[in-house]
Protein backbone atom coordinates (compact mmCIF):
# COMPACT_ATOMS: atom_id res chain seq x y z
CA UNK A 1 0.00 0.00 0.00
CA UNK A 2 2.87 2.54 0.69
CA UNK A 3 4.39 1.68 -2.43
CA UNK A 4 1.05 2.60 -4.45
CA UNK A 5 1.09 5.62 -2.49
CA UNK A 6 4.36 6.73 -3.29
CA UNK A 7 3.69 5.94 -6.57
CA UNK A 8 0.64 7.77 -6.78
CA UNK A 9 2.47 11.04 -4.97
CA UNK A 10 5.23 11.27 -8.40
CA UNK A 11 2.66 10.95 -10.52
CA UNK A 12 0.67 14.11 -8.95
CA UNK A 13 3.88 15.64 -8.75
CA UNK A 14 4.61 14.95 -12.16
CA UNK A 15 1.36 16.25 -13.28
CA UNK A 16 1.86 19.85 -11.94
CA UNK A 17 4.69 20.80 -13.86
CA UNK A 18 6.82 18.74 -16.09
CA UNK A 19 8.62 20.21 -19.36
CA UNK A 20 9.19 19.60 -22.46
CA UNK A 21 12.42 20.37 -24.89
CA UNK A 22 13.58 20.96 -28.26
CA UNK A 23 14.73 23.19 -30.96
CA UNK A 24 13.10 25.92 -32.91
CA UNK A 25 15.28 27.46 -36.32
CA UNK A 26 14.88 30.32 -37.82
CA UNK A 27 17.24 32.64 -40.20
CA UNK A 28 19.37 35.05 -39.58
CA UNK A 29 20.84 37.39 -42.23
CA UNK A 30 25.02 37.72 -42.31
CA UNK A 31 25.83 39.69 -45.42
CA UNK A 32 23.67 39.37 -48.36
CA UNK A 33 23.38 35.87 -46.98
CA UNK A 34 20.89 34.22 -44.97
CA UNK A 35 21.54 31.34 -42.45
CA UNK A 36 19.86 28.86 -40.06
CA UNK A 37 20.06 29.73 -36.81
CA UNK A 38 19.54 27.45 -33.37
CA UNK A 39 17.31 28.35 -30.42
CA UNK A 40 16.39 26.10 -27.62
CA UNK A 41 12.16 26.25 -26.76
CA UNK A 42 11.10 24.86 -23.16
CA UNK A 43 7.40 24.75 -22.82
CA UNK A 44 6.14 23.80 -19.00
CA UNK A 45 2.65 23.08 -17.55
CA UNK A 46 1.49 23.95 -14.40
CA UNK A 47 -2.15 24.25 -12.53
CA UNK A 48 -3.24 27.62 -12.74
CA UNK A 49 -5.84 29.85 -14.74
CA UNK A 50 -5.74 29.80 -17.90
CA UNK A 51 -2.55 32.03 -18.92
CA UNK A 52 0.22 31.99 -21.31
CA UNK A 53 3.18 32.89 -20.97
CA UNK A 54 6.44 33.72 -22.62
CA UNK A 55 10.00 34.36 -22.13
CA UNK A 56 12.26 34.96 -25.09
CA UNK A 57 16.48 35.72 -24.97
CA UNK A 58 17.13 37.33 -27.73
CA UNK A 59 13.84 38.70 -27.67
CA UNK A 60 11.18 37.76 -30.44
CA UNK A 61 8.49 40.04 -32.87
CA UNK A 62 5.47 39.57 -31.90
CA UNK A 63 4.21 36.99 -34.66
CA UNK A 64 6.40 34.47 -32.55
CA UNK A 65 4.74 35.25 -29.12
CA UNK A 66 1.18 35.24 -30.53
CA UNK A 67 1.91 31.87 -32.12
CA UNK A 68 2.25 30.61 -28.36
CA UNK A 69 -1.27 31.26 -27.68
CA UNK A 70 -2.57 29.68 -30.64
CA UNK A 71 -0.24 26.39 -30.06
CA UNK A 72 -1.80 26.41 -26.41
CA UNK A 73 -5.20 26.50 -28.36
CA UNK A 74 -4.94 23.97 -30.67
CA UNK A 75 -3.39 21.79 -28.18
CA UNK A 76 -6.00 21.74 -25.91
CA UNK A 77 -8.23 21.13 -28.48
CA UNK A 78 -6.46 18.11 -29.87
CA UNK A 79 -5.63 16.72 -26.57
CA UNK A 80 -9.02 16.68 -25.76
CA UNK A 81 -8.07 18.12 -22.55
CA UNK A 82 -10.04 21.37 -20.46
CA UNK A 83 -7.11 23.56 -20.10
CA UNK A 84 -8.81 26.52 -18.09
CA UNK A 85 -7.37 25.51 -14.56
CA UNK A 86 -3.65 25.34 -16.81
CA UNK A 87 -1.14 28.01 -17.12
CA UNK A 88 1.66 26.97 -20.29
CA UNK A 89 5.08 28.78 -20.27
CA UNK A 90 7.27 29.11 -23.26
CA UNK A 91 10.76 29.53 -22.99
CA UNK A 92 13.16 30.36 -25.94
CA UNK A 93 17.03 30.93 -25.58
CA UNK A 94 19.19 31.47 -28.83
CA UNK A 95 22.42 33.36 -29.54
CA UNK A 96 21.03 35.10 -32.02
CA UNK A 97 18.08 37.28 -33.04
CA UNK A 98 16.46 35.43 -35.66
CA UNK A 99 13.80 37.30 -38.26
CA UNK A 100 10.51 37.56 -37.64
CA UNK A 101 8.20 34.61 -38.31
CA UNK A 102 5.53 32.34 -37.05
CA UNK A 103 7.80 29.04 -38.36
CA UNK A 104 8.04 27.87 -34.45
CA UNK A 105 4.37 27.38 -33.84
CA UNK A 106 3.81 23.43 -34.88
CA UNK A 107 6.69 23.20 -32.47
CA UNK A 108 5.30 25.22 -29.82
CA UNK A 109 2.12 23.04 -30.54
CA UNK A 110 3.85 19.04 -30.42
CA UNK A 111 5.83 20.23 -27.45
CA UNK A 112 2.52 21.79 -25.33
CA UNK A 113 0.50 18.21 -26.53
CA UNK A 114 3.45 16.02 -25.24
CA UNK A 115 3.14 18.01 -22.12
CA UNK A 116 -0.43 17.34 -21.91
CA UNK A 117 0.01 13.77 -22.39
CA UNK A 118 3.18 13.35 -20.62
CA UNK A 119 5.00 11.64 -23.34
CA UNK A 120 8.47 11.95 -23.87
CA UNK A 121 10.14 14.07 -26.41
CA UNK A 122 12.67 12.40 -29.11
CA UNK A 123 15.75 14.77 -29.13
CA UNK A 124 16.45 13.58 -32.38
CA UNK A 125 13.30 15.42 -34.41
CA UNK A 126 12.74 19.01 -34.86
CA UNK A 127 10.72 20.26 -37.25
CA UNK A 128 10.02 24.06 -38.79
CA UNK A 129 6.47 24.94 -39.63
CA UNK A 130 3.60 27.73 -38.76
CA UNK A 131 0.41 26.00 -36.75
CA UNK A 132 -3.28 27.16 -38.14
CA UNK A 133 -6.39 26.76 -35.55
CA UNK A 134 -7.68 23.28 -37.56
CA UNK A 135 -4.25 21.83 -36.40
CA UNK A 136 -2.55 21.54 -39.95
CA UNK A 137 1.27 22.61 -40.33
CA UNK A 138 1.07 25.94 -42.95
CA UNK A 139 4.12 26.97 -45.16
CA UNK A 140 7.27 28.72 -44.21
CA UNK A 141 10.41 30.32 -45.43
CA UNK A 142 13.95 30.01 -45.65
CA UNK A 143 13.50 26.08 -45.23
CA UNK A 144 16.95 24.83 -46.76
CA UNK A 145 18.79 27.50 -44.10
CA UNK A 146 16.67 26.29 -41.45
CA UNK A 147 17.13 22.41 -42.73
CA UNK A 148 21.28 23.15 -42.83
CA UNK A 149 21.22 24.53 -39.30
CA UNK A 150 19.09 21.15 -38.03
CA UNK A 151 21.55 18.55 -39.61
CA UNK A 152 24.51 20.93 -37.98
CA UNK A 153 22.97 20.33 -34.64
CA UNK A 154 22.71 16.60 -34.82
CA UNK A 155 19.06 16.06 -35.93
CA UNK A 156 18.43 12.93 -37.45
CA UNK A 157 14.44 13.57 -38.17
CA UNK A 158 13.11 16.68 -39.77
CA UNK A 159 9.88 17.41 -40.18
CA UNK A 160 8.33 19.80 -42.96
CA UNK A 161 5.32 21.61 -44.29
CA UNK A 162 3.38 19.22 -46.71
CA UNK A 163 4.00 20.77 -49.98
CA UNK A 164 8.11 21.39 -49.15
CA UNK A 165 10.05 18.76 -49.31
CA UNK A 166 10.92 19.28 -52.48
CA UNK A 167 12.95 22.76 -51.66
CA UNK A 168 15.13 20.58 -49.60
CA UNK A 169 14.78 16.83 -51.57
CA UNK A 170 18.02 17.40 -53.51
CA UNK A 171 20.30 18.31 -50.75
CA UNK A 172 22.54 15.80 -49.35
CA UNK A 173 23.33 16.69 -45.23
CA UNK A 174 26.48 15.76 -43.56
CA UNK A 175 24.89 13.46 -41.00
CA UNK A 176 22.34 11.80 -43.00
CA UNK A 177 19.59 14.00 -41.63
CA UNK A 178 16.12 12.73 -42.76
CA UNK A 179 13.19 14.76 -43.82
CA UNK A 180 9.64 14.12 -44.20
CA UNK A 181 6.47 16.04 -44.58
CA UNK A 182 3.59 16.43 -42.25
CA UNK A 183 0.65 17.69 -42.94
CA UNK A 184 -1.01 18.37 -39.34
CA UNK A 185 -0.01 18.63 -35.87
CA UNK A 186 -1.07 14.97 -34.90
CA UNK A 187 1.15 13.46 -37.46
CA UNK A 188 4.21 15.67 -35.89
CA UNK A 189 3.44 14.55 -32.73
CA UNK A 190 3.82 10.95 -33.73
CA UNK A 191 7.52 11.89 -35.14
CA UNK A 192 8.41 13.25 -31.70
CA UNK A 193 6.95 10.97 -29.68
CA UNK A 194 6.74 7.63 -31.26
CA UNK A 195 2.95 7.57 -30.08
CA UNK A 196 1.18 7.83 -33.29
CA UNK A 197 -2.63 9.12 -33.21
CA UNK A 198 -5.04 6.35 -34.74
CA UNK A 199 -6.80 7.71 -37.93
CA UNK A 200 -10.50 9.25 -37.49
CA UNK A 201 -13.40 7.75 -39.04
CA UNK A 202 -14.14 10.61 -41.62
CA UNK A 203 -17.18 8.27 -43.38
CA UNK A 204 -20.47 10.94 -43.45
CA UNK A 205 -23.70 9.85 -44.45
CA UNK A 206 -26.16 11.81 -46.96
CA UNK A 207 -29.28 9.76 -47.46
CA UNK A 208 -31.27 11.31 -44.12
CA UNK A 209 -30.02 14.76 -45.46
CA UNK A 210 -30.98 14.72 -48.75
CA UNK A 211 -34.43 13.13 -47.72
CA UNK A 212 -34.47 16.30 -45.43
CA UNK A 213 -33.47 19.09 -48.21
CA UNK A 214 -34.89 17.48 -51.40
CA UNK A 215 -38.12 19.00 -50.71
CA UNK A 216 -36.35 21.97 -49.79
CA UNK A 217 -35.14 22.35 -52.81
CA UNK A 218 -38.05 21.25 -55.03
CA UNK A 219 -40.05 24.70 -53.40
CA UNK A 220 -37.17 27.19 -54.39
CA UNK A 221 -36.38 25.91 -57.76
CA UNK A 222 -40.69 25.83 -57.94
CA UNK A 223 -40.06 29.18 -56.84
CA UNK A 224 -37.47 30.21 -59.07
CA UNK A 225 -39.76 28.84 -61.89
CA UNK A 226 -42.23 31.11 -61.28
CA UNK A 227 -40.24 34.38 -60.88
CA UNK A 228 -38.73 33.46 -63.96
CA UNK A 229 -41.92 32.99 -65.86
CA UNK A 230 -43.21 36.04 -64.54
CA UNK A 231 -40.60 37.88 -66.03
CA UNK A 232 -40.58 36.61 -69.55
CA UNK A 233 -43.94 37.78 -69.62
CA UNK A 234 -43.60 41.02 -68.67
CA UNK A 235 -41.08 41.56 -70.62
CA UNK A 236 -42.91 40.38 -73.23
CA UNK A 237 -45.52 43.37 -72.84
CA UNK A 238 -42.95 45.94 -72.28
CA UNK A 239 -42.10 48.54 -74.45
CA UNK A 240 -38.12 49.60 -74.02
CA UNK A 241 -35.59 51.21 -76.16
CA UNK A 242 -32.94 49.12 -77.76
CA UNK A 243 -30.67 50.06 -75.59
CA UNK A 244 -32.52 49.21 -72.69
CA UNK A 245 -33.54 45.74 -74.03
CA UNK A 246 -29.95 44.85 -74.55
CA UNK A 247 -29.65 45.21 -70.87
CA UNK A 248 -32.55 43.04 -70.24
CA UNK A 249 -31.40 40.64 -72.74
CA UNK A 250 -27.89 40.02 -71.25
CA UNK A 251 -29.37 39.58 -67.89
CA UNK A 252 -32.13 37.11 -69.01
CA UNK A 253 -29.58 34.73 -70.66
CA UNK A 254 -27.24 34.92 -67.57
CA UNK A 255 -30.19 33.62 -65.47
CA UNK A 256 -31.00 31.18 -67.77
CA UNK A 257 -27.61 29.69 -67.59
CA UNK A 258 -27.96 29.57 -64.33
CA UNK A 259 -30.90 27.92 -64.04
CA UNK A 260 -29.52 25.11 -66.41
CA UNK A 261 -26.60 24.63 -63.36
CA UNK A 262 -29.42 24.27 -60.96
CA UNK A 263 -30.90 21.38 -62.71
CA UNK A 264 -27.66 19.68 -63.46
CA UNK A 265 -26.95 19.93 -59.66
CA UNK A 266 -30.30 18.86 -58.82
CA UNK A 267 -30.36 15.40 -60.88
CA UNK A 268 -26.89 14.77 -59.32
CA UNK A 269 -28.87 14.84 -55.91
CA UNK A 270 -27.07 17.84 -54.70
CA UNK A 271 -30.17 19.49 -53.54
CA UNK A 272 -28.75 22.22 -51.15
CA UNK A 273 -26.40 23.89 -54.31
CA UNK A 274 -29.66 23.66 -56.49
CA UNK A 275 -31.62 25.36 -53.91
CA UNK A 276 -28.85 28.14 -53.75
CA UNK A 277 -28.65 28.42 -57.39
CA UNK A 278 -32.42 28.29 -57.57
CA UNK A 279 -31.65 31.51 -54.94
CA UNK A 280 -29.50 33.24 -57.10
CA UNK A 281 -31.86 32.80 -60.42
CA UNK A 282 -34.66 34.34 -58.42
CA UNK A 283 -32.67 37.11 -57.64
CA UNK A 284 -31.62 37.82 -60.69
CA UNK A 285 -35.35 37.17 -62.38
CA UNK A 286 -36.63 39.38 -59.58
CA UNK A 287 -33.93 42.33 -60.09
CA UNK A 288 -34.32 42.13 -63.94
CA UNK A 289 -38.22 42.51 -63.81
CA UNK A 290 -37.65 45.92 -61.46
CA UNK A 291 -35.33 47.12 -64.08
CA UNK A 292 -37.59 46.46 -66.62
CA UNK A 293 -40.58 48.64 -65.07
CA UNK A 294 -37.60 51.76 -63.91
CA UNK A 295 -37.33 51.70 -67.46
CA UNK A 296 -40.27 51.73 -68.55
CA UNK A 297 -41.22 54.22 -65.75
CA UNK A 298 -38.14 56.42 -65.14
CA UNK A 299 -38.81 57.25 -61.72
CA UNK A 300 -37.22 56.26 -58.41
CA UNK A 301 -40.96 56.39 -56.59
CA UNK A 302 -41.39 52.94 -57.86
CA UNK A 303 -38.54 51.53 -55.74
CA UNK A 304 -39.40 54.08 -52.74
CA UNK A 305 -42.79 51.54 -53.12
CA UNK A 306 -41.05 48.57 -53.48
CA UNK A 307 -38.94 49.44 -50.02
CA UNK A 308 -42.09 50.47 -47.95
CA UNK A 309 -43.87 47.30 -48.78
CA UNK A 310 -40.48 45.38 -48.51
CA UNK A 311 -39.84 46.85 -45.15
CA UNK A 312 -44.01 46.23 -44.06
CA UNK A 313 -43.35 42.51 -44.95
CA UNK A 314 -39.91 41.96 -42.84
CA UNK A 315 -41.83 43.68 -39.69
CA UNK A 316 -44.40 41.28 -40.29
CA UNK A 317 -42.59 38.19 -40.37
CA UNK A 318 -40.14 39.06 -37.44
CA UNK A 319 -43.29 39.07 -35.06
CA UNK A 320 -42.99 35.77 -35.63
CA UNK A 321 -39.23 34.80 -36.52
CA UNK A 322 -39.17 36.35 -32.46
CA UNK A 323 -41.44 33.96 -31.13
CA UNK A 324 -40.33 31.27 -28.55
CA UNK A 325 -40.17 28.12 -30.98
CA UNK A 326 -41.40 24.28 -29.50
CA UNK A 327 -38.77 21.89 -30.75
CA UNK A 328 -40.40 18.53 -31.11
CA UNK A 329 -36.76 17.27 -32.28
CA UNK A 330 -33.28 17.92 -31.51
CA UNK A 331 -32.38 18.69 -35.38
CA UNK A 332 -35.52 21.32 -35.63
CA UNK A 333 -33.28 23.42 -33.34
CA UNK A 334 -30.97 23.85 -36.54
CA UNK A 335 -33.43 24.58 -38.84
CA UNK A 336 -34.98 27.02 -36.60
CA UNK A 337 -31.33 28.86 -36.50
CA UNK A 338 -31.00 28.83 -39.87
CA UNK A 339 -34.19 30.53 -40.09
CA UNK A 340 -33.45 32.94 -38.19
CA UNK A 341 -30.19 33.58 -39.47
CA UNK A 342 -31.21 34.43 -42.81
CA UNK A 343 -34.13 36.70 -41.48
CA UNK A 344 -31.68 38.91 -39.85
CA UNK A 345 -29.61 39.11 -43.22
CA UNK A 346 -32.44 39.80 -44.89
CA UNK A 347 -32.82 42.96 -42.80
CA UNK A 348 -29.31 43.43 -42.94
CA UNK A 349 -29.88 43.38 -46.89
CA UNK A 350 -32.89 45.74 -46.74
CA UNK A 351 -30.55 48.47 -44.63
CA UNK A 352 -28.08 48.23 -47.59
CA UNK A 353 -31.00 48.73 -50.37
CA UNK A 354 -32.04 52.22 -47.93
CA UNK A 355 -28.54 53.31 -48.24
CA UNK A 356 -27.74 52.76 -51.90
CA UNK A 357 -31.12 54.77 -52.58
CA UNK A 358 -30.43 57.67 -50.38
CA UNK A 359 -27.08 57.57 -52.27
CA UNK A 360 -28.80 57.39 -56.16
CA UNK A 361 -27.05 54.15 -56.43
CA UNK A 362 -30.19 53.16 -58.26
CA UNK A 363 -28.91 49.93 -59.19
CA UNK A 364 -27.74 48.73 -56.21
CA UNK A 365 -30.19 49.71 -54.38
CA UNK A 366 -32.69 47.23 -56.99
CA UNK A 367 -30.79 44.39 -56.62
CA UNK A 368 -30.41 44.32 -52.56
CA UNK A 369 -34.57 44.73 -52.46
CA UNK A 370 -34.61 41.58 -54.91
CA UNK A 371 -32.54 39.93 -52.85
CA UNK A 372 -33.88 40.79 -49.36
CA UNK A 373 -37.15 39.31 -51.09
CA UNK A 374 -35.39 36.83 -51.92
CA UNK A 375 -34.14 35.73 -48.80
CA UNK A 376 -37.03 36.61 -46.68
CA UNK A 377 -38.68 33.32 -48.84
CA UNK A 378 -36.09 31.39 -47.57
CA UNK A 379 -35.99 31.96 -44.44
CA UNK A 380 -39.91 31.01 -44.09
CA UNK A 381 -39.02 28.02 -45.96
CA UNK A 382 -36.64 26.49 -43.42
CA UNK A 383 -38.80 27.01 -40.99
CA UNK A 384 -41.33 24.98 -42.08
CA UNK A 385 -38.63 22.06 -42.23
CA UNK A 386 -39.07 22.53 -38.71
CA UNK A 387 -42.01 20.30 -39.18
CA UNK A 388 -39.97 17.70 -40.61
CA UNK A 389 -38.55 16.01 -37.56
CA UNK A 390 -41.02 14.14 -35.13
CA UNK A 391 -39.80 13.00 -31.73
CA UNK A 392 -41.24 13.22 -28.21
CA UNK A 393 -38.94 16.40 -27.33
CA UNK A 394 -40.63 19.29 -25.92
CA UNK A 395 -38.80 22.46 -25.56
CA UNK A 396 -39.54 25.75 -25.50
CA UNK A 397 -36.61 27.66 -27.35
CA UNK A 398 -35.51 31.21 -27.59
CA UNK A 399 -32.75 33.05 -28.15
CA UNK A 400 -31.87 33.47 -24.80
CA UNK A 401 -30.16 30.44 -24.20
CA UNK A 402 -27.55 30.93 -27.21
CA UNK A 403 -26.43 34.48 -25.79
CA UNK A 404 -23.77 32.66 -23.71
CA UNK A 405 -22.35 30.92 -26.39
CA UNK A 406 -22.80 33.45 -28.92
CA UNK A 407 -20.50 35.54 -26.68
CA UNK A 408 -17.68 32.84 -26.34
CA UNK A 409 -17.40 32.55 -30.07
CA UNK A 410 -17.13 36.30 -30.71
CA UNK A 411 -14.21 36.89 -28.44
CA UNK A 412 -12.75 33.27 -30.37
CA UNK A 413 -12.92 34.83 -33.72
CA UNK A 414 -11.60 37.71 -32.09
CA UNK A 415 -8.59 36.27 -31.34
CA UNK A 416 -8.00 34.49 -34.18
CA UNK A 417 -8.54 37.75 -35.86
CA UNK A 418 -5.75 39.57 -33.97
CA UNK A 419 -3.46 36.51 -34.49
CA UNK A 420 -4.14 36.54 -38.09
CA UNK A 421 -3.38 40.01 -38.79
CA UNK A 422 -0.09 40.10 -36.53
CA UNK A 423 0.97 36.98 -38.85
CA UNK A 424 0.32 38.79 -42.25
CA UNK A 425 -2.54 40.78 -43.46
CA UNK A 426 -5.15 39.63 -46.13
CA UNK A 427 -8.50 39.63 -48.10
CA UNK A 428 -9.29 36.91 -45.32
CA UNK A 429 -8.57 39.34 -42.79
CA UNK A 430 -10.85 42.29 -43.68
CA UNK A 431 -13.97 39.86 -44.63
CA UNK A 432 -12.73 38.59 -41.09
CA UNK A 433 -13.64 41.74 -39.30
CA UNK A 434 -16.53 42.51 -41.14
CA UNK A 435 -18.38 39.75 -40.14
CA UNK A 436 -17.43 40.00 -36.75
CA UNK A 437 -18.42 43.74 -36.39
CA UNK A 438 -21.90 42.52 -37.45
CA UNK A 439 -21.56 39.57 -35.06
CA UNK A 440 -20.88 41.91 -32.23
CA UNK A 441 -23.82 44.76 -33.35
CA UNK A 442 -26.24 41.68 -33.70
CA UNK A 443 -24.87 40.48 -30.15
CA UNK A 444 -26.00 43.71 -28.80
CA UNK A 445 -29.08 44.02 -30.40
CA UNK A 446 -30.11 40.64 -28.80
CA UNK A 447 -30.05 39.14 -32.00
CA UNK A 448 -27.77 35.77 -30.58
CA UNK A 449 -28.27 32.84 -33.38
CA UNK A 450 -27.07 35.84 -35.94
CA UNK A 451 -24.37 36.89 -33.81
CA UNK A 452 -23.22 33.30 -33.41
CA UNK A 453 -23.07 32.57 -37.11
CA UNK A 454 -21.66 35.32 -38.06
CA UNK A 455 -18.71 34.96 -35.27
CA UNK A 456 -18.62 31.59 -36.92
CA UNK A 457 -18.08 33.26 -40.39
CA UNK A 458 -15.58 35.31 -38.99
CA UNK A 459 -13.32 32.86 -37.22
CA UNK A 460 -13.89 30.45 -40.74
CA UNK A 461 -11.90 33.55 -42.73
CA UNK A 462 -9.64 34.69 -40.38
CA UNK A 463 -8.23 31.13 -39.96
CA UNK A 464 -8.20 31.06 -43.99
CA UNK A 465 -5.94 34.01 -43.79
CA UNK A 466 -3.65 31.44 -41.95
CA UNK A 467 -4.11 28.56 -43.51
CA UNK A 468 -3.28 30.00 -47.49
CA UNK A 469 -0.32 32.41 -45.95
CA UNK A 470 2.56 30.99 -48.06
CA UNK A 471 0.39 28.06 -49.84
CA UNK A 472 1.30 27.66 -53.75
CA UNK A 473 -0.95 27.22 -56.48
CA UNK A 474 0.84 23.63 -56.57
CA UNK A 475 -0.41 23.05 -52.98
CA UNK A 476 -4.26 23.97 -53.25
CA UNK A 477 -5.32 20.66 -54.22
CA UNK A 478 -3.36 19.27 -51.50
CA UNK A 479 -4.69 21.50 -48.72
CA UNK A 480 -8.49 21.37 -50.15
CA UNK A 481 -8.13 17.69 -49.43
CA UNK A 482 -7.30 17.94 -46.13
CA UNK A 483 -9.73 20.35 -45.93
CA UNK A 484 -12.48 18.02 -46.86
CA UNK A 485 -10.91 15.40 -44.88
CA UNK A 486 -11.21 17.31 -41.64
CA UNK A 487 -14.96 18.53 -42.11
CA UNK A 488 -15.83 15.09 -42.75
CA UNK A 489 -13.90 13.95 -39.96
CA UNK A 490 -15.92 16.30 -37.65
CA UNK A 491 -19.43 15.32 -39.51
CA UNK A 492 -19.15 11.90 -38.76
CA UNK A 493 -18.28 12.58 -34.94
CA UNK A 494 -21.90 14.83 -35.03
CA UNK A 495 -23.49 12.04 -37.39
CA UNK A 496 -22.56 9.45 -34.62
CA UNK A 497 -24.23 11.21 -31.63
CA UNK A 498 -27.50 10.71 -33.66
CA UNK A 499 -27.20 14.49 -35.07
CA UNK A 500 -27.59 15.85 -38.52
CA UNK A 501 -25.20 18.56 -39.24
CA UNK A 502 -27.54 20.61 -41.57
CA UNK A 503 -24.86 23.37 -42.23
CA UNK A 504 -21.88 21.70 -42.28
CA UNK A 505 -22.95 18.75 -44.51
CA UNK A 506 -24.62 22.02 -46.95
CA UNK A 507 -21.27 23.86 -46.78
CA UNK A 508 -19.46 20.44 -47.63
CA UNK A 509 -21.83 19.37 -50.43
CA UNK A 510 -21.50 23.12 -51.53
CA UNK A 511 -17.81 23.48 -52.10
CA UNK A 512 -17.71 20.73 -54.43
CA UNK A 513 -19.29 23.04 -57.02
CA UNK A 514 -16.45 25.40 -56.40
CA UNK A 515 -13.78 23.15 -56.60
CA UNK A 516 -12.22 23.46 -59.83
CA UNK A 517 -13.15 26.82 -61.27
CA UNK A 518 -12.55 28.34 -57.46
CA UNK A 519 -10.62 26.39 -55.19
CA UNK A 520 -10.75 29.73 -52.76
CA UNK A 521 -14.27 29.56 -52.38
CA UNK A 522 -14.47 25.94 -51.75
CA UNK A 523 -11.71 26.17 -49.08
CA UNK A 524 -14.05 28.95 -47.45
CA UNK A 525 -17.18 26.72 -47.35
CA UNK A 526 -14.75 23.55 -46.20
CA UNK A 527 -14.13 26.05 -43.29
CA UNK A 528 -17.54 26.72 -43.08
CA UNK A 529 -18.64 22.99 -42.39
CA UNK A 530 -15.73 22.33 -39.98
CA UNK A 531 -17.11 25.35 -37.88
CA UNK A 532 -20.58 24.90 -38.08
CA UNK A 533 -20.33 21.03 -37.41
CA UNK A 534 -18.89 22.04 -34.27
CA UNK A 535 -21.68 24.41 -33.73
CA UNK A 536 -24.12 21.39 -34.04
CA UNK A 537 -23.14 19.83 -31.00
CA UNK A 538 -22.14 23.24 -29.32
CA UNK A 539 -26.05 24.71 -29.35
CA UNK A 540 -27.22 21.22 -27.92
CA UNK A 541 -24.91 21.82 -24.99
CA UNK A 542 -26.72 25.37 -24.63
CA UNK A 543 -29.77 24.48 -24.65
CA UNK A 544 -29.50 20.96 -22.48
CA UNK A 545 -30.43 22.81 -19.29
CA UNK A 546 -33.84 23.21 -20.49
CA UNK A 547 -34.60 19.69 -21.15
CA UNK A 548 -35.69 17.05 -18.42
CA UNK A 549 -33.86 14.12 -19.71
CA UNK A 550 -29.96 14.44 -21.01
CA UNK A 551 -30.09 14.10 -24.60
CA UNK A 552 -26.43 12.50 -24.95
CA UNK A 553 -24.77 10.99 -22.14
CA UNK A 554 -21.44 11.81 -23.30
CA UNK A 555 -21.77 15.25 -25.72
CA UNK A 556 -18.04 17.09 -25.58
CA UNK A 557 -17.18 19.56 -27.88
CA UNK A 558 -14.11 19.36 -27.71
CA UNK A 559 -14.29 15.85 -28.69
CA UNK A 560 -15.58 17.15 -31.86
CA UNK A 561 -13.03 20.02 -32.02
CA UNK A 562 -10.48 18.30 -34.64
CA UNK A 563 -11.34 15.12 -34.51
CA UNK A 564 -19.44 27.89 -48.07
CA UNK A 565 -26.32 52.85 -73.50
CA UNK A 566 -22.82 51.33 -73.01
CA UNK A 567 -21.58 52.79 -69.75
CA UNK A 568 -25.37 52.18 -68.71
CA UNK A 569 -24.83 48.67 -69.65
CA UNK A 570 -21.81 48.18 -67.70
CA UNK A 571 -23.22 50.07 -64.47
CA UNK A 572 -26.32 47.60 -64.42
CA UNK A 573 -25.09 44.41 -65.34
CA UNK A 574 -22.29 45.53 -63.05
CA UNK A 575 -24.25 44.93 -60.11
CA UNK A 576 -25.18 41.41 -60.65
CA UNK A 577 -21.78 40.22 -62.46
CA UNK A 578 -19.53 40.80 -59.17
CA UNK A 579 -21.56 39.22 -56.80
CA UNK A 580 -22.07 36.49 -59.34
CA UNK A 581 -18.35 35.91 -60.45
CA UNK A 582 -17.03 36.58 -56.75
CA UNK A 583 -19.37 34.39 -54.80
CA UNK A 584 -22.49 31.81 -55.49
CA UNK A 585 -25.60 33.23 -53.43
CA UNK A 586 -26.47 30.73 -50.53
CA UNK A 587 -29.46 29.43 -49.73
Amino acid sequence: MRKLFLVFLVLTCFSIAYSADSIIIGVRQVGEEFEGVIATLNVEVMEGSNHVYMDTLPLTEIDTQASARLAREVACETMSVDCSDKDFFYTVRGEFPMIGGPSAGAAMTVLSMAELSGAIINSNVAMTGTVNPDGSVGNIGGLLEKAVAASKYGITTFLVPQGQLAEVSDYEFENGMRVFEVSTVREAYGYFTNNFFEELDDVIYFDEFNDFMKPLSDYLMNYSNTLFNDLNSFYEISSLTPEDSAIIDILINNTLNQRVETLELYNNNSYYSAASYAVTSSINSLYTTYLINYFEKNDTAYLNELLYFLNQSLNDFEETINQPFTLNHINDLEAVNIAVDRFFEAKQLYNEAVEYYKQDDIFSAFYDVAFTYVRLETSRSWLTLKEAFTDELHVEFNQELLKELALSRIENANTMITYAESVDYSTYSVIATNHLDTSRQAYNEGNYIYSLFESLRALSNANLAMQLRGITLEQVSGRIELSKKQARQNINLVQSNDLMPIMALSYYEYSETFEEDSPAQSLTFLEYSKQFSLLSIQMVNSIESSITVPLFNNLNPQEVGYNFTIVGIGLVIGVMLVLLVSYRLLL
